[in-house]
């Protein structure tokens, strides 16, 4: 089966946005070590790091899944799910566990995240990536 055009638009999307991600970590792992951040009582080295590991590790199944949606291997299809799931998760308790704060950002990123969810969902896009009797 082709794959659909959605489809390879969120592959590439995905693997720009895993490459990106990665880099980010990188460069903020590395930032742990600047004085300003060593002498910041708000921030410690530790939790800089530990943010640090978890970025990278968000980019790298962001990066894999890209690279399987591109080449409709239905592994991806789940790992893409599952990512989404947990950021759905993670900005839902950012939006309901903050005070005085604007969530704008975080509105429109569970918005695009269930409309995500919905098209991966979708009959055709799980008949492309074999899921399912669909």
């Amino acid at each position: 089966m082709n794959r659909p055009l959605l489809i390879t638009i969120i592959a590439i999307c995905s693997i720009v946005y895993g490459l990106f991600e990665i880099l980010i970590s990188i460069g903020f792992g590395f930032s742990s070590f600047l004085p300003v951040v060593q002498q910041n009582e708000n921030l410690t080295v530790a939790g800089v790091q530990l943010m640090s590991v978890i970025i990278f590790v968000i980019g790298l199944f962001t990066l894999i899944y890209g690279l399987g949606m591109w080449k409709l291997k239905a592994w991806s299809w789940w790992l893409a799910v599952i990512v989404n799931v947990f950021n759905l998760l993670h900005q839902l308790y950012f939006i309901l566990g903050s005070s005085g704060v604007s969530n704008t950002e975080r509105y429109f990123t569970v918005l695009f995240t269930l409309i995500l969810l919905g098209y991966l969902n979708s009959k055709h896009v799980k008949s492309a990536f074999g899921i399912g009797n669909a």
